[in-house]
């Protein structure tokens, strides 16, 4: 499981702007074992995908697993389902290929670089609609060939306000070094500084989050989501001094859902601090809608 999953779709996004500036055919190749992202078509991938079109990009993705093995459960469902999705949606947005099955990885990077044949079909797609508008290409005979295009492509919408649509990796990290509180997820802090080790003093940070009020999809009779925490430590006049980012994936059974909307779901955070004054500032973002939750809390660390 790759828990820096917005990561790597911002870095695929630093990746295809340098590629838009170069001459030639555009090709973004991207080898993975998988990561998370919401089901179906995330706003981080859309995003992305749009983006690719315009610069006249094509990513191909090659699975890094090599040949797959596959075992029966749950387990094994959700990671074939969940975290290769995102290579095939990438590819099949772009009109790359997906390489997955296969040990011959120079091989694939070789084709994937350096495809035979490549072409370039244009059309009128008529006036925009912010729809998803589903694209067919075919042979006219059959003559034994493949081809690989992509299933479609979303209308800009008229009435967007292109302004107003900021990603959501952006506005958590904006929210980091902002006072503002946000309450689009309930969620409770605790602090507490434990004893000084090797020069500094661990202050733990505990925080719970109301379940009850987390958007969940079903998949294979589980409750699917995607919770972010990222915990910093700002020094009075709001500098970042420490901070910890993690991600928990959620696959939860009707019994395990049902018992976090009793208790909530907690996680900790330990960041290292010196004897002072300091912000806390804590930030939950979920994957289904992308609600935040921030919070500023005042904490002195005392000397040990």
């Amino acid at each position: 499981m790759l828990a820096q999953s917005l990561d790597t779709m911002d870095a695929l996004g630093v990746a295809a702007k340098r590629l838009s500036e170069m001459k030639g055919t555009r090709i973004l190749v991207l080898t993975s074992s998988g990561f998370l992202l919401r089901p179906g078509i995330s706003p981080e991938m859309r995003s992305f995908i749009d983006r690719a079109l315009r610069w006249n990009i094509v990513v191909n993705a090659i699975a890094a697993e090599g040949l797959e093995t596959y075992m029966s459960g749950p387990k094994d469902f959700l990671r074939r389902s969940q975290f290769l999705m995102p290579l095939e949606n990438v590819t099949n947005g772009t009109g790359g290929h997906y390489f997955r099955n296969t040990n011959d990885l120079a091989g694939a990077l070789d084709l994937a670089t350096n495809p035979q044949v490549h072409y370039m079909l244009a059309f009128n797609p008529g006036s925009p609609d912010g729809k998803f508008h589903t694209l067919k290409i075919r042979f006219k005979s059959k003559n034994g060939d493949e081809l690989q295009f992509r299933p479609g492509y979303f209308s800009p919408d008229p009435k967007a306000d292109p302004k107003k649509e900021v990603s959501a990796q952006s506005r958590m990290d904006g929210a980091v070094f902002s006072k503002q509180a946000l309450h689009e997820i309930p969620i409770s802090v605790t602090l507490a500084a434990g004893q000084a080790k090797d020069g500094g003093i661990p202050v733990s940070v505990r925080l719970t989050v109301d379940v009850k009020a987390l958007p969940f999809t079903m998949l294979n009779g589980r409750h699917m989501q995607q919770i972010v925490f990222l915990t910093a430590l700002l020094d009075p006049s709001g500098a970042f001094v420490t901070g910890e980012e993690s991600i928990m994936d959620l696959a939860l059974t009707d019994e395990k859902l049902a018992s976090l909307n009793t208790t909530g779901l907690t996680v900790v955070a330990t960041l290292q601090a010196h004897a002072g004054v300091f912000q806390v500032r804590t930030i939950v973002r979920e994957g289904m809608k992308g609600g935040l939750a921030a919070l500023t809390t005042p904490f002195e660390v005392p000397a040990r």
